[in-house]
């Protein structure tokens, strides 16, 4: 969370990035943390409210991202050492049509592929690979292929092989129908 801050308010142990805020509190970044920062950046970048984004979410059936709720997961709380709220995979991707942005650009900021990206408390990779592995097009680095392409259906793995993203079809695999 060093490179690319546009302003920076330090107080003992927090730091907040204004354009995107991420609250640091001797605590790891979650990608719930992530997600709250890249939803207020894109929102922000949209020239949406807080409020804009709240009725965006109940058009679509999501009336319980309200106000309230989207502040509490940007972390924008009264208090600035408490972090954004945990956010469910149902918010996830209710905010990512709200904002008409793939859900994978607010689970990985498309500005930081070089660094390192925390999946879980024992799993972090380079954010590149994360984006690719959220993506569906490629295994993390430590992964079997094999075992992380055979949850692909046919006819998507088909239709990768003729786009030219470099799946590899195996040998055999018309035997397997």
């Amino acid at each position: 969370m060093t490179t690319h801050w546009k302003k920076t308010l330090a107080f003992p142990r927090v730091f907040v990035k204004l354009s995107a805020t991420i609250v640091n509190m001797d605590r790891p970044t979650t990608p719930s943390d992530v997600v709250a920062a890249r939803v207020r950046d894109v929102r922000t970048k949209r020239k949406l409210t807080v409020a804009d984004l709240a009725e965006r979410c109940a058009a679509i059936g999501a009336p319980q991202l309200t106000v309230q709720a989207i502040y509490k997961i940007e972390g924008q709380r009264e208090s600035t050492t408490r972090p954004p709220r945990q956010v469910t995979v149902d918010e996830l991707l209710a905010l990512a049509a709200a904002l008409n942005v793939a859900p994978v650009h607010l689970l990985v900021s498309p500005d930081d592929y070089l660094k390192t990206y925390r999946l879980t408390s024992g799993t972090s990779e380079t954010a590149v690979y994360v984006r690719h592995w959220i993506r569906g097009s490629l295994p993390l680095p430590d992964g079997d292929p094999r075992e992380y392409f055979s949850e692909v259906p046919r006819t998507e793995y088909e239709w990768a092989q003729t786009a030219f993203t470099g799946w590899q079809l195996p040998t055999d695999w018309k035997d397997e129908l």
